[in-house]
């Protein structure tokens, strides 16, 4: 998840904005904490991990695709974690 940039009245608001989205959109239990980080309380997630080429590539086919899914960037390996969701019933 994103967030967690510096403390400020409108960094927690765009924060509290992402979070709020993040369970609109994709049905994920999420919170920010007093650290101004998005949280995802959960029990198990699936997710699939790749290295930054490879995730940059499958975020654009994701958005050409118009299939909005939720990224980890792990700001020290620059590694992307897609949280993938179970297709729907018509699919």
């Amino acid at each position: 998840m994103c967030g967690g940039g510096p403390v400020g009245v409108g960094r927690v608001a765009e924060d509290e904005a992402l979070a709020a989205s993040y369970q609109r959109d994709h049905g994920l239990d999420v919170y920010v904490d007093g650290h101004n980080h998005i949280m995802l309380r959960t029990g198990s997630v699936d997710g699939i991990q790749m290295p930054k080429p490879l995730g940059e590539l499958v975020h654009a086919e994701l958005r050409a695709r118009e299939l909005p899914t939720p990224v980890i960037i792990n700001t020290k390996t620059k590694n992307r974690t897609f949280l993938p969701h179970g297709a729907s019933a018509l699919d």
